[in-house]
């Protein structure tokens, strides 16, 4: 059932009466899918159950979350010979962003799936499937559930669901933090250096040739003033995550409104683009990405396109002036 309403009762009930559980986020994993994964996992295992995160754990992005503490695992190759009771999908907001083991595992074995997401209602799918674009992260959804289900929450899923909220929000750079969200923070802030944890993490440091390179990209931005827009254009290699860190750099120019990322894949010919928006933003990124079957949130979100990237960038501009006309 499609639903805004989680049903809490009802999944602790499935909860409970599962032997085994599976866990699975979305392809190419950001720090909200990454700590709503860890976080649903440890409570999981703080109540006694049998589970398992759906994933090789290939990208360094879990390496760095969990502090090279990976979970237990289940090979994707493998899938296959673990069958479910329950299986949780997370964050994902489109059905072909789940790998495609994890589907084959759920039409051959059909376990019951919950889905919880944060994202627009798409292609989400399950049994239940809760899906609420009023909440800023997915990791914020779960500890709802947590509280209502009375599940104890151990020190390290405060992390991992303080994380979801900082990634997803940018810091509160490009969402506003409601009531329930900061009463959240002050909940989950229990040792005192999570909020410099996660900052870190966010901002990691460089080895000296990977911050000339940085600095390069940041040369390389060019802004039109007279809509906001700043746009960072490349065709070469980087470390993992250092777009995300050059987009967060981008939020400071003054009067920025969106800020768009583009790498091209030269084996693919695919342009990858990244898009957020910052405070002044009127420009809906979510219906603009979905142009290109991609999609995210109104203030941040990605699509891939074999579409020139001057063109891209002409599109992007040319929706900026129509919002701003209509707005």
């Amino acid at each position: 059932m499609k639903t805004q309403k989680p049903y809490f009762a009802f999944i602790k009930q499935r909860i409970n009466a599962a032997h085994r559980i599976i866990i699975a986020g979305h392809t190419g994993p950001d720090f909200d899918n990454v700590g709503s994964c860890l976080a649903l996992y440890e409570v999981l295992r703080a109540m006694r159950k049998g589970v398992v995160i759906a994933s090789d754990f290939h990208e360094s992005i879990w390496r760095e979350v969990a502090m090279d503490k990976l979970p237990n695992q289940v090979k994707m190759s493998s899938l296959a010979l673990y069958k479910p009771d329950v299986v949780f999908l997370l964050d994902y907001g489109k059905k072909e962003k789940i790998d495609a083991s994890v589907l084959w595992l759920i039409e051959q074995t059909k376990p019951f799936v919950i889905t919880i997401d944060h994202h627009e209602y798409q292609s989400q799918f399950g049994d239940i499937v809760w899906v609420d674009s009023a909440f800023v992260s997915t990791t914020e959804m779960l500890h709802m559930l947590f509280s209502k289900i009375k599940a104890r929450i151990p020190e390290q899923a405060n992390y991992y669901l303080l994380l979801g909220v900082w990634g997803d929000t940018g810091a509160f750079a490009y969402q506003r933090a409601s009531k329930r969200l900061l009463r959240m923070v002050n909940a989950l802030v229990t040792q005192g250096d999570e909020i410099q944890r996660i900052m870190e993490l966010l901002h990691q440091k460089m080895d000296a040739d990977e911050f000339r390179l940085y600095g390069k990209l940041l040369a390389s931005i060019s802004y039109d003033a007279s809509l906001g827009l700043g746009v960072c254009k490349i065709r070469t290699q980087i470390p993992e995550g250092m777009n995300r860190t050059v987009m967060y750099e981008m939020k400071r120019i003054k009067g920025l409104r969106v800020a768009l990322f583009l790498k091209r894949f030269a084996k693919t010919g695919y342009w990858k683009a990244s898009v957020w928006g910052a405070q002044h933003n009127v420009l809906d990124l979510n219906e603009f990405a979905r142009r290109f079957g991609g999609g995210g949130h109104f203030n941040a979100a990605g699509f891939k396109t074999k579409l020139s990237g001057a063109k891209i960038i002409q599109m992007v501009k040319q929706a900026m002036r129509e919002n701003c006309v209509s707005s």
